[in-house]
């Protein structure tokens, strides 16, 4: 039993139960995501809209948030992006820097799986500690040309490369990493025992393949891969 302590219902289908249609109209999707995290409306109640922690609550248990009822609420989509992937398998994409590849990877995988769908979602770290400081942006120009000429809009454009850490090997139940010749060893000192553990693909960075060729092969590699997962599913 979930108790909200902002409005004061005990629910337990706030963080468990089953999204109900309103009117006979399927719930909005993100609703489904929002209904894993307790205690939301503490949150979007009184912060982010005039409506009460209570009627936010019962919109929440009943699955029936439109996306212009977050809007109103003032919740973006890519607020609860994250909460979208809680009940989804984790895929976790290496390449060093987190600018390129990786990115470009994670963002092709959750747009086909989100199309599917498929009850996985990406997500993608650096196995370099820092940055390079050739790197311009949160995000590099040659990803996101990719994505923009397949009508995709990248969710993570506007974040910084991360770091990937031991917690990011936890979450995930696949990882793979861009380039083994490149990866394994960084691997092998910064996570011993892991270099044995991922999936390696062989796409070169800029420095060793030109864009179009990289991203040509990434889009085959993720499309194989999501025609294997589906194949299982």
């Amino acid at each position: 039993m979930t108790n909200c302590f902002k409005c004061g219902l005990d629910d337990p289908g706030i963080a468990l139960g089953p999204v109900i249609a309103v009117a006979g109209e399927q719930a909005d999707p993100i609703a489904v995501a929002l209904q894993a995290q307790p205690n939301l409306c503490s949150r979007v109640g009184m912060q982010k809209s005039n409506a009460s922690p209570r009627a936010i609550h019962g919109e929440l248990r009943i699955g029936s948030l439109k996306p212009s009822r977050l809007s109103q609420m003032g919740l973006l989509r890519s607020e609860v992006h994250g909460l979208a992937t809680m009940n989804s398998k984790q895929i976790l994409f290496l390449c060093t820097g987190n600018y390129y590849r990786s990115r470009y990877a994670e963002e092709l995988f959750n747009f086909h799986a989100r199309s599917k769908p498929l009850a996985w979602r990406a997500f993608s770290r650096g196995l370099a500690e820092k940055g390079s400081a050739d790197n311009i942006g949160p995000m590099s120009r040659f990803a996101l040309e990719a994505l923009q000429a397949k009508a995709i809009v990248p969710e993570g454009a506007g974040r910084n490369p991360l770091p990937c850490s031991l917690a990011d090997f936890d979450r995930a139940h696949l990882v793979v990493a861009l380039k083994e010749a490149e990866h394994r060893p960084i691997l092998a000192k910064r996570f011993p025992g892991w270099e044995n553990r991922v999936t390696y693909w062989h796409v070169d960075d800029i420095d060793a393949a030109k864009p179009v060729e990289a991203i040509a092969m990434m889009d085959q590699l993720v499309r194989d891969l999501i025609r294997n997962i589906d194949a299982r599913s």
